[in-house]
């Protein structure tokens, strides 16, 4: 299954917010998308859907994109949550979000260059039970 599973901790702030929620599939990966886009958007200073995808790539660690150039030089700040990032922005400082989901690599089509799946092993009850992890990848660019 695509993906990877939500940590013990993320799944308990999930359940915090939603105390009916039951399905964790593509919560991590959702969460990343959302903590992208804003961060996009605070990075281009606009929320605009163009100016959202111009710096989607930089963002997420990626090399190619409209606004790379315009993005500040030097080492990327890994950062894991939106505050961090945020705060890595406003001192001037390029960003490479690694949220929940893992890192996360635009190439220059916008297409994301590694993937994350989840393996499942069915037991004699039928009952698919997580029983480890898979990741495929190719290079940015």
């Amino acid at each position: 299954m695509p993906g990877v599973f939500p940590s013990a901790h993320f799944q308990a702030e999930l359940v915090a917010i939603d105390a009916g929620l039951k399905d964790m599939t593509f919560a991590a990966e959702t969460y990343d998308a959302v903590n992208l886009a804003a961060l996009a958007a605070a990075e281009a200073e606009d929320d605009a859907g163009a100016s959202i995808a111009g710096t989607l790539i930089p963002v997420s660690g990626g090399t190619s994109g409209s606004r790379a150039s315009a993005s500040p030089s030097g080492p990327r700040a890994v950062c894991s949550t939106y505050k961090d990032c945020l705060a890595a922005i406003r001192d001037g400082k390029a960003i490479d979000y690694d949220g929940e989901s893992g890192p996360v690599r635009f190439d220059a089509n916008g297409d994301v260059t590694a993937a994350k799946f989840m393996v499942f092993t069915y037991g004699a009850d039928n009952r698919a039970k997580l029983t480890g992890s898979e990741a495929a990848g190719r290079s940015a660019g």
